[in-house]
């Protein structure tokens, strides 16, 4: 109960980097849950409302957090993806390299079957996408993939 407070006091107005850093100095905890399992759908939503919280974007362990959490599960690993690029064109353009940030990071300390679900599942997905967006607009998808897929490479 205690990881799921922790994480729940990142997601209220009024967050700290000190939450952050109690949530990061936390983070092997998340490793013993059972993803699978219902009664971890609370924390897994709320784990979810982390790659959307600004504070956790711009503090250096909120961003490492965030990497991290693409190593929890596999099946996590496309519900993250998800999550995030449902929010590129909508978030503010500096939080797109953040992201491309939080993806090379993950990327670059997954293997196996998280290695696989980044590549395939995430990675691609968001390089398909990029070629396959409208470039037109003011806030296209086209220059929000652009970015991240930049910060990534």
């Amino acid at each position: 109960h205690c990881l799921l407070y922790l994480v729940a006091r990142t997601l209220v107005e009024g967050a700290t980097l000190g939450d952050i850093h109690r949530v990061w100095q936390m983070r092997q905890a998340l490793l013993l849950l059972d993803f699978e399992d219902p009664s971890a759908d609370s924390l897994k939503c709320m784990l979810l409302s982390c790659t959307l919280q600004p504070l956790h974007l711009r503090a250096e362990e909120g961003r490492k957090f965030l990497s991290f959490l693409f190593g929890l599960h596999p099946k996590f690993v496309e519900d993250l993806h998800s999550t995030i690029k449902n929010q590129l064109p909508h978030c503010p353009k500096s939080f797109l390299e953040v992201y491309g940030e939080v993806y090379f990071r993950a990327w670059r300390l997954s293997s196996g079957p998280y290695l696989q679900q980044l590549e395939e599942r995430c990675l691609q997905d968001l390089m398909f996408s990029a070629v396959h967006a409208p470039r037109q607009g003011l806030r296209s998808l086209f220059a929000a993939l652009r970015k991240v897929c930049l910060s990534v490479c």
